[in-house]
Formats: C-alpha cells, sequence, structure tokens
C-alpha cells in the first residue's frame, strides 16, 4: 500500500496520469508490476486499475454492464466475468443497484461503481484518485471503512 498524500496542485493526479499511461512521461523511469510505463504499458494496462477523480460512466449502461465492460478489457476470461462483477459489486455495496443504468445513480453510488471498476480483474496495481469525493449517501466515517476494506481485500457490508 502507497498513498500519495499533497496539497492542491501538486501534481498527484499528473503523476497518476504518467503511470497509467495518459501522459508520456517527460524523464526517468517508473515500474508498475514489473513493467516499465515507457515500454511495457500495455502489460502495465492489464496488471492495473484506476479510480479517475472525476466519474467516466456512460448513462445508457447498467452497472453491471459497465463490469462486464471493463472486464473485458482487462482481460478477464468469460469463464470468471461473472465472479468477477459479483465479487465487485459485494466489495462497494452495489449489488442491488446492478440492472439500474448509471443516470440513476446517486453521486456516491457513482463514485462506488467507479471504485469497483478500477477493482475488476484483480489488477496488482489500483489508482485510487479522490476515492471518497462525492460519498454523500454515506453515514460520516464510512467512507474510511470502505477504503479500509478495499486495501485489505474485504467485501464492504455497506452502510
Amino acid at each position: 500500500m502507497f498513498g500519495l498524500l499533497g496539497p492542491n496542485g501538486a501534481g498527484k493526479t499528473t503523476l497518476i496520469s504518467i503511470l497509467t499511461g495518459l501522459y508520456p512521461p517527460s524523464a526517468g523511469e517508473a515500474y508498475l508490476a514489473g513493467f516499465n510505463v515507457n515500454t511495457e504499458m500495455k502489460d502495465i494496462y492489464l496488471n492495473i486499475g484506476v479510480c479517475p477523480q472525476h466519474d467516466i460512466l456512460w448513462d445508457d449502461l447498467t452497472v453491471e454492464e459497465h463490469l462486464l465492460f471493463y472486464a473485458r478489457i482487462k482481460g478477464v476470461s468469460p469463464a470468471k466475468e461473472a465472479a468477477a462483477v459479483e465479487s465487485s459489486l459485494n466489495t462497494v455495496s452495489l449489488k442491488k443497484f446492478r440492472s439500474r443504468l448509471s443516470k440513476g445513480l446517486s453521486g456516491g453510488e457513482k463514485r462506488r461503481l467507479s471504485i469497483a471498476i478500477s477493482l475488476i480483474g484483480s489488477g496488482k496495481v489500483v489508482f485510487l484518485d479522490e476515492p471518497t469525493v462525492r460519498f454523500s449517501p454515506l453515514p460520516v466515517g464510512c467512507d474510511k471503512v470502505l477504503i479500509s476494506s478495499l486495501l485489505l481485500g474485504l467485501d464492504w457490508a455497506g452502510p
């Protein structure tokens, strides 16, 4: 586990963007899951999960369709897709919303879907950029319990 802390404008999101291949590095080397970010991004993509600062969801896809889409992108085998989706739904306590279109989710539920997307496929490295932003539907302190559960590999029981 590694936390990247700093004031606004310090470059945390920029660093995540470089390490995940959104921006090319200007100099130096970095390795994720043993792969070089300069030369092995295809391998890195199969071994990372990313929850960006802003949710990137399609209004007309259900929660389950989002997870299936990303499972396929991340190379989850067809035989393991259902289990991967179920695990992600359980981890962020969204199981009862599996058939709901993302446009029908609250802000906090959308954020949990973004976290679930980052976890699908059991990436070796998961980037959570501002993961607790918009967690308004959760009781005070639940956001910390959710993130702690994620780091420990536990399913979250929800509020």
